[in-house]
């Protein structure tokens, strides 16, 4: 019971959050199934990383993350920098998707953390452009630069990077990112792994469930399970 109404207070605060800092869309008809999924989410987590006693850490810490660098793990940016990983899920049936993002600086420190959901969408592709944009606007209004956008997403990196005109339905949406990028020459976008990426897809799953949200310092808990098996520091 304990759990469930620290749960019921961590989303009255979510909500109060969205009106002052978000789109104030936020909808508290979804609060019900979107508390049940977190709450069998952080179940699963913690029965994870729990010892054989019953007993683990709440929070994975650093001492959980392997010292070990490995290409396929996500790496901080440059001394200086921070980075802002974004990822979209989209549903090819209803064209429901959802975006996530999470900025980081050089030592793996979260900055930021955002997932957004996208009632329609016309294709993935879309889904993932849409993903960069609203990292970018989450990058750009934390004021950090030097800053890199990455995505898994190849299609999305080459138009962006494009001289060439492209008659892709999410042009526009190109065109948004490719401005925010010539106005801003501290900011750069590159590719990485799928497997690098795992914090903004978990994100990204959270806004196609339907919910928006921003936490700052920090992420879901749902999601802090995928930061220990993600990141290398």
């Amino acid at each position: 019971m304990r759990v469930k109404l620290m749960f019921l207070f961590w989303r009255v605060w979510h909500h109060r959050n969205n009106i002052v800092h978000g789109d104030g869309k936020a909808s508290v008809s979804v609060s019900i199934p979107f508390l049940q999924n977190y709450l069998s989410s952080f179940e699963d987590a913690n029965v994870t990383l729990g010892s054989s006693k019953g007993k683990g850490l709440l929070y994975p810490s650093q001492s959980l993350v392997s010292s070990h660098v490995d290409v396929s793990k996500w790496l901080p940016p440059p001394a200086g920098a921070v980075s802002v990983c974004v990822d979209a899920g989209w549903d090819a049936v209803s064209k429901r998707a959802g975006s996530g993002a999470v900025i980081r600086d050089d030592q793996g420190s979260i900055i930021r953390s955002s997932w957004k959901f996208h009632p329609y969408c016309e294709s993935a592709e879309e889904a993932e452009a849409k993903a960069c944009l609203e990292g970018l606007h989450q990058l750009l209004h934390t004021n950090r630069i030097p800053g890199i956008l990455e995505t898994d997403c190849q299609r999305v990196v080459q138009t962006v990077i494009s001289e060439n005109f492209d008659r892709s339905p999410s042009w526009s949406i190109y065109l948004e990112i490719k401005d925010l990028l010539r106005t801003n020459p501290m900011l750069e976008i590159r590719k990485i792994s799928r497997s690098s990426n795992h914090v903004a897809h978990g994100l990204a799953k959270l806004g196609k469930s339907g919910d928006v949200g921003i936490l700052c310092g920090a992420i879901p808990i749902c999601v802090s399970a995928a930061i220990a098996q993600n990141c290398i520091l």
